[in-house]
């Protein structure tokens, strides 16, 4: 068994065609891909993503149908 190993991530249309080429050849492969954990500048960046998709999805739905089933923050300190 021979190892090759790729040191950036790969788009899956390239990948595929990389697989493809290696098997028009005869040379049988599969991909197996390294689980690595996060960092936590890379898990923090994730979480700041996530919270402006969030952002964007409920603007857009304000937008849309305004700001009935919001509460102003005046409303939501009061049921704490």
């Amino acid at each position: 068994m021979t190892e090759l190993i790729l040191k950036n991530r790969i788009p899956r249309p390239k990948m595929d065609a990389l697989l493809t080429f290696l098997n028009t050849w005869g040379i049988e492969a599969e991909v197996k891909q390294n689980s690595r954990k996060q960092t936590a500048r890379e898990k923090h960046i994730a979480e700041f993503k996530e919270a402006i998709r969030q952002t964007e999805e409920m603007v857009r739905d304000i937008r849309l149908n305004g700001t009935k089933g919001y509460q102003t923050m005046d409303e939501f300190l009061k049921t704490l």
